[in-house]
């Protein structure tokens, strides 16, 4: 009896363990909940925004359609595809390419995707990297992605917070 009984205290480890070690998975439908969030300040304030996001997130890749609004209303959808092995991928991305790679935090809990455009501007060959943190919020019922944009002009950083759907 003593030794069933120390078998179970090791599997009840192991299976903690086990959970500890689970990736968190961001599939579903998000929508902007502008009051959460905080868009930066100038010019581009308002320009385009993600206003929903359908992710699917299935063994190693990552799927984000995001549809975009401009400020005259016009709704634009860009996909992209990532695989979550830390390995380089590459996407358009409003006439731009992207490369990334994501990783995941030590506890599986939130993912980074690091990001590098390269792209034309009066000329010159100008190089912009972000870094997105993805995390869940409110019980899986919220998704908070924390970006850092650096280029040779200004850095810039901004909060977005997006609602699940199916959970209002």
């Amino acid at each position: 009896m003593k030794r069933a009984g120390s078998i179970l205290v090791l599997l009840t480890f192991v299976m903690v363990a086990l959970a500890g070690d689970a990736k968190v998975n961001f599939s579903g439908e998000w929508n902007l909940n502008k009051d959460k969030s905080d868009q930066p300040a100038g010019r581009r304030r308002g320009r385009t925004s993600v206003i929903k996001m359908t992710i699917t997130q299935k063994n190693n890749n990552l799927t984000v359609e995001q549809v975009y609004k401009s400020r005259n209303g016009e709704e634009r959808t860009v996909t992209e595809k990532f695989t979550l092995d830390g390995k380089k991928c590459t996407n358009e991305r409003m006439n731009r390419k992207r490369t990334s790679t994501i990783e995941w935090a030590k506890d599986g809990r939130s993912l980074t995707i690091n990001s590098t455009r390269t792209f034309e501007r009066q000329g010159k060959s100008v190089e912009m990297t972000s870094s997105e943190k993805w995390s869940l919020a409110n019980g899986g019922k919220g998704l908070l992605i924390e970006s850092t944009f650096h280029t040779p002009i200004r850095d810039r950083s901004r909060k977005m917070f997006y609602d699940k759907a199916d959970t209002k």
